[in-house]
C-alpha cells in the first residue's frame, strides 16, 4: 500500500475504466508516496479540468522581442547581451519542483559567437531530469535554424553577429529523504552584460511557508493567486551590465540577489546531516585496526598530538577523490569504505577524521563550508549551497580547523579560500543539540603562512653571484611539495632555474640546490641555492649600479591601473602570504665603495605594515632588512585609493638601485 508506481497503475487503470473519483484517489495516494512522479501531477490536472500549470506563468513572444532588438544598438564592449533571462519554478506542496527557463541571446562580436557557439545546460543527471524544449539560431532576416543537440550539449551552426539564440528547457527535479519536501533557490537579478528583461517567478503551494529576500535590491514581488498555489514574480527591465573588476567579490555579495528558502532554520540542516554522517564505529572493524596502528606505544600524548598522528595517517594513506558514480553530494562513505579503497573526497576524509578522532577522546565536528570564492552571502537564507567539508577540532581549550584534502598541507594550515568562508557546525549525534547558525570561519590558530628569506650577493666582474636561504610555512608549502617533490634533483635544479630566471631579463645558471621538508607535512620547507645572473651590475662611467632582487613580489599595481572602484577589493585574492621576512647584504664588487644608498622606510595601510631598512656596514657592505605583515581581509571602495598608494611607496621604494664607485 506505500509503493507509488502500484498506486499510479490504478489511478490509470481506473481512469480508463471512465472511474474519474477512484483515479483522482489513486493519483493523489501516488504523490503521497513518491511526489516526483510528475506525470502523475499533469493527470491530476487534466482530470480537474485545470490548466496547466506552466501555462499560468507571465509569457513573451520572443521572436517579438528579438524583432524590436534589431534597431538598437549595444556597445561593442559587449560580446552578447540577454534580451531575456528567465527562470519559472513549480514547488509542489509534498515535494517536486520543476523548473522552466527561457534564454533570449543576442550576439554582438566575434567574442560572442566563440562564446556560445558550443554550449551546454548545467544539470544534475543523478537528480534531475532535462528536457531541452527550443535551441534555435533566429537569423537577422528572421529565418530559423535548429542546433545541433546531444544530452545536454549545445551547438549552434551558421552564428553570425547579429543573430540571435534561443534556449528553452525544463528541469524536474528528484529528491528523496528527510529535505526532499523543501525547496530553495538563489537568482542573480543582474548581469555582466547588458539585459532587457530579467524575470524569476515562483508558483509554490499555499500550504509551504516560503520565505523570500532579495539582497543589495528593494525590488518587490507581484504577488497572485492561482487554485491552491500562490505566483511571485520579481521582474527587472533594461539593467545596466555589471562592470567587472580585478578582486571583486562574487556577483551574490554586491549586486541584486534573490534567496527563496522553505527550509524554517539552519538547525532542521544540522538535525539533518547530523543523522545522515553518523556511522556506528562500533561496527568498522577496519577502523579499529587502524586506530591501533596509529596509536601503538603511545602514551601521555596531548589532544593536539593525537589528532596530528590521525592527520598524519590520513595525509600518508589516503587521496582525495571525487567522482559522481561512487560518492553522493552529501552523504559520507563508511570509515572502512575510504580506508580500504584509500580514496574519498572532502567529507568521506573529515568523517574518517572525526571517527578516529572520537575513539582516541578528542572532540571533532565535521563543518560544512561554502568555500570563499563562492561570496560571503550565497546562503541568507537556509539552503544546502555547500561545496566542501573540514573538521573543527577541539584541543587544549583552542579551536582548529583542519583541511584534509590537500595530502601536501601542514597540519593546522588552511588554504587561502578557507578562512572567514561561511561554514555550519555539524554537531555529534545523539550527544550534542542539534542545534546550528551559519558562521564565517575565524581559524586564529591556524599556522600563518609566512615566508622567510636570507641572501648574499657578490659580484664577478659584472654578474651578479647570490645564495639564497628560504622558509615557506603553512599552506605556502603546499605548492613547493606538489611542484617539487616526486623531481629528481636534476630536475628539481631546471624548474628553480625556470623560476628564478623569470625574475631576470639576463641569463641565470643556477647551482647547490637542496630541498628540506619535501616528504612529509611538517609546517615548513626550507631550501637554499645559489645562482648567477650574467651581466646584472649596471655600469655608468665609473659607476656600478644594482636594483635589489629581492625575490618574492609583495606589491604590484598590474591589477590596479585604475583609480576608482566601485566595488570591494577582495585583497585575500591577491595574496596568499600572512608576513614576509627579508635580509639581504650586498658586498660591494671588488675596488668599489657604496656611494648611493636608499633611505629606509615605513609605511602602513589599515593593519599592514611594511618596513625595509638599509644599513651600511663600513663602506663597502649593506645589510637590507625587509619586513611586511599582511592583513588579507576585504579593502573598502573608499579605501581603495589609500591602498594603492600603500603599495605606490612599496613599488617605489624597491625599485631603486644601489650604487657603488
Amino acid at each position: 500500500p506505500f509503493v507509488a508506481n502500484y498506486w499510479n497503475n490504478q489511478a490509470i487503470i481506473t481512469e480508463q475504466d471512465g472511474q474519474k473519483d477512484a483515479a483522482l484517489s489513486s493519483y493523489k495516494k501516488t504523490l503521497i508516496y513518491d511526489p516526483n512522479k510528475y506525470d502523475a501531477r499533469k493527470k491530476l490536472r487534466d482530470l480537474g479540468k485545470k490548466k496547466d500549470l506552466y501555462k499560468q506563468f507571465p509569457e513573451t513572444d520572443v521572436y517579438d522581442l528579438i524583432k524590436k532588438s534589431a534597431g538598437k544598438e549595444v556597445s561593442k564592449n559587449y560580446g552578447f547581451s540577454y534580451l531575456l533571462n528567465e527562470k519559472q519554478v513549480i514547488a509542489y506542496g509534498e515535494g517536486g519542483v520543476e523548473e522552466y527557463s527561457t534564454i533570449v541571446i543576442k550576439i554582438n562580436t566575434e567574442e560572442g559567437i566563440d562564446k556560445w557557439k558550443e554550449s551546454y545546460v548545467p544539470y544534475n543527471s543523478y537528480s534531475q531530469t532535462l528536457l531541452i524544449e527550443k535551441a534555435e539560431v533566429v537569423k537577422k532576416n528572421g529565418g530559423k535554424h535548429q542546433a545541433e543537440k546531444n544530452g545536454s550539449d549545445i551547438v549552434f551552426t551558421s552564428l553570425e553577429v547579429g543573430d540571435a539564440i534561443v534556449i528553452k528547457y525544463r528541469l524536474q527535479n528528484y529528491s528523496y529523504g528527510r529535505l526532499s519536501a523543501d525547496f530553495w533557490d538563489r537568482f542573480l537579478l543582474c548581469a555582466f552584460q547588458p539585459t532587457g528583461i530579467l524575470r524569476y517567478s515562483l508558483l509554490i503551494d499555499q500550504s509551504v511557508p516560503v520565505k523570500y529576500e532579495v539582497t543589495n535590491s528593494a525590488i518587490k514581488p507581484v504577488v497572485k493567486e492561482i487554485d491552491e498555489f500562490k505566483m511571485y514574480t520579481w521582474q527587472m527591465n533594461d539593467l545596466q551590465a555589471v562592470e567587472s573588476e580585478p578582486y571583486m567579490p562574487s556577483l551574490t555579495d554586491v549586486s541584486p540577489t534573490l534567496h527563496i528558502s522553505t527550509v524554517n532554520s539552519w538547525d532542521k540542516i544540522v538535525d539533518w546531516y547530523s543523522d545522515l554522517s553518523h556511522y556506528r564505529i562500533e561496527d568498522e572493524y577496519e577502523l579499529k585496526d587502524v586506530y591501533d596502528s596509529i596509536f601503538v606505544n603511545t602514551k601521555n600524548l596531548t589532544d593536539l598530538k593525537k589528532a596530528e598522528r590521525i592527520y598524519n595517517y590520513i595525509q600518508k594513506n589516503i587521496r582525495y577523490s571525487h567522482i559522481s558514480f561512487r560518492q553522493g553530494a552529501y552523504v559520507p562513505q563508511k570509515p572502512s569504505v575510504t580506508l580500504n579503497s584509500r580514496l574519498g573526497d572532502c567529507k568521506d576524509l573529515s568523517s574518517l577524521f572525526v571517527s578516529l578522532a572520537a575513539m582516541a577522546g578528542v572532540k571533532a565536528n565535521m563543518v560544512l563550508v561554502d568555500t570563499r570564492d563562492n561570496g560571503l552571502r550565497e546562503m541568507t537564507l537556509p539552503s544546502l549551497e555547500f561545496n566542501h567539508c573540514i573538521v573543527l577540532l577541539q584541543a587544549e581549550g583552542k579551536p582548529y580547523y583542519i583541511e584534509l584534502t590537500d595530502n601536501e598541507l601542514p597540519f593546522t594550515s588552511l588554504p587561502y579560500n578557507l578562512p572567514g568562508a561561511m561554514s555550519l557546525v555539524i554537531p555529534t549525534y545523539n550527544v550534542e543539540p542539534a542545534k546550528g547558525s551559519l558562521q564565517p570561519i575565524v581559524a586564529t590558530n591556524r599556522t600563518p603562512d609566512r615566508v622567510i628569506r636570507k641572501g648574499t650577493i657578490n659580484f664577478e666582474g659584472g654578474d651578479l653571484l647570490m645564495n639564497i636561504d628560504i622558509v615557506k610555512t603553512a599552506a605556502v608549502t603546499s605548492s613547493l611539495r606538489s611542484t617539487y617533490k616526486n623531481l629528481s634533483e636534476e630536475k628539481q635544479q631546471e624548474k628553480l632555474q625556470s623560476s628564478v630566471g623569470g625574475s631576470f631579463k639576463n641569463p641565470v645558471s643556477i647551482s647547490a640546490v637542496k630541498f628540506k621538508g619535501l616528504d612529509n607535512t611538517v609546517d615548513s620547507v626550507t631550501y637554499s641555492y645559489s645562482f648567477v645572473v650574467k651581466n646584472e651590475l649596471v655600469e655608468v662611467g665609473d659607476m656600478a649600479m644594482i636594483r635589489v632582487p629581492f625575490g618574492e613580489v609583495i606589491a604590484t599595481l598590474d591589477n590596479f591601473s585604475k583609480d576608482k572602484r566601485n566595488f570591494p577589493l577582495e585583497y585575500w585574492r591577491y595574496e596568499d602570504v600572512d608576513s614576509y621576512e627579508t635580509s639581504i647584504t650586498v658586498n660591494a664588487p671588488s675596488g668599489k665603495k657604496l656611494i648611493e644608498i636608499p633611505k629606509s622606510e615605513s609605511f602602513q595601510f589599515g593593519k599592514s605594515t611594511y618596513s625595509i631598512e638599509f644599513i651600511p656596514d663600513g663602506d663597502s657592505k649593506l645589510h637590507i632588512k625587509r619586513t611586511a605583515k599582511l592583513e588579507r581581509g576585504d579593502i573598502g571602495v573608499a579605501d581603495y585609493m589609500a591602498f594603492k598608494e600603500f603599495l605606490n611607496k612599496i613599488i617605489k621604494v624597491e625599485s631603486k638601485y644601489i650604487a657603488f664607485k
